[in-house]
């Protein structure tokens, strides 16, 4: 048999491989997907109230302006004018006074009558004069008094009436602020919990999505060493005695180093695809090299030793990468 015609090569631990291994966690894919909520309470749309303004009334006093009926000089001029039978008799009395004087037609006579007339009357008219002065004084003040009275009286109702609507007002302002925030706090809520029935959905899927992405690993990794273990039959059953005896050692050798891997990187062949890609993609090499008629047994042994030296280095460097040491991946060239 030829010695290695074709210089077969172990499988190289390529840059997808480091990539997707660094990519790869040991715990299932959990779904970020943080909550988002337009129902966020704004301040801008605090419900606010203009307050309603109290206007002061005001009224105008009643003035008392005198007349001629709160004079004396004007009640005196109308007791006069009124020539009533009073005057008329003081004035008979004064002159016949002065006639029993002999003095009835002179000019004192006409003088004594008239001041008897008004000596009567003076008191009268002082009395009466006194009388409408009062009156018009009094009538005055009470008016006076009176629109003071309702003008306070309807500026207090008027604060009253204003102070009521703003109360109202603040009242329902609040109220409306007071509701916009629970409708806020609600839909926030809402939010939160839809957001986390979703994650929760997105986490479940993701978990059902990787068990049933490792049970297809598991089954593809048993049926390529199905596959490998027939090759080695197939191989020895074709093969003279001695490559028959090299063919079962390095069959044996190959087994025991593939069950200490498998072994050793069970968990990280069930959480990476990468190590599940190289995994199977050695078997499928091994498989090549024990298929190909123009190798010896030596070579096939070399090959398959360094295939299986290869998956353990790369076995190695992806475990360290899927713990996540930042850097590492950048600092490893691998050809």
């Amino acid at each position: 048999m030829a010695t290695n015609p074709y210089d077969i090569k172990a499988p190289a631990v390529t840059t997808d491989m480091v990539t997707n291994a660094a990519a790869a966690t040991a715990t299932p894919a959990v779904a970020t997907n943080p909550y988002t909520s337009s129902a966020l309470f704004n301040a801008a749309t605090t419900s606010t109230y203009n307050p309603a303004s109290t206007f002061a009334d005001s009224y105008d006093p009643t003035k008392w302006n005198v007349d001629k009926d709160q004079t004396v000089q004007g009640q005196l001029s109308n007791i006069i004018s009124a020539d009533s039978p009073l005057m008329q008799q003081a004035k008979t009395g004064a002159l016949q006074q002065m006639n029993q004087r002999g003095l009835i037609n002179s000019t004192m006579a006409i003088g004594a009558g008239q001041d008897a007339v008004i000596k009567n009357a003076l008191p009268i008219a002082q009395q009466d004069a006194s009388m409408y002065g009062r009156s018009g004084e009094f009538n005055a003040t009470a008016s006076n008094q009176a629109g003071q009275f309702n003008t306070a009286a309807s500026n207090q109702a008027n604060a009253q009436n204003q102070a009521a609507t703003n109360t109202a007002a603040q009242f329902n302002a609040g109220a409306l602020t007071d509701t916009a925030k629970f409708n806020a706090t609600s839909g926030l809520q809402n939010s939160q919990f839809n957001a986390g029935q979703q994650n929760s959905v997105r986490e479940a899927n993701a978990q059902r999505q990787q068990t049933a992405n490792l049970a297809s690993a598991d089954t593809q990794n048993k049926m390529v060493i199905q596959q490998l273990d027939n090759t080695f039959k197939a191989a020895m059953s074709s093969a003279d005695n001695q490559t028959k005896v090299a063919l079962q050692e390095i069959d044996a050798t190959t087994r025991k180093s593939l069950a200490t891997t498998e072994s050793e990187f069970k968990q990280l062949m069930q959480t990476s695809a990468s190590a599940s890609d190289l995994f199977q993609q050695t078997l499928k090499n091994i498989n090549d090299l024990v298929m190909n008629g123009d190798l010896d047994a030596a070579a096939i042994s070399a090959g398959t030793t360094n295939q299986l030296n290869n998956l353990k280095s790369g076995m190695a460097v992806l475990d360290v990468l899927n713990n996540n040491i930042t850097g590492l991946k950048d600092l490893i060239t691998i050809t």
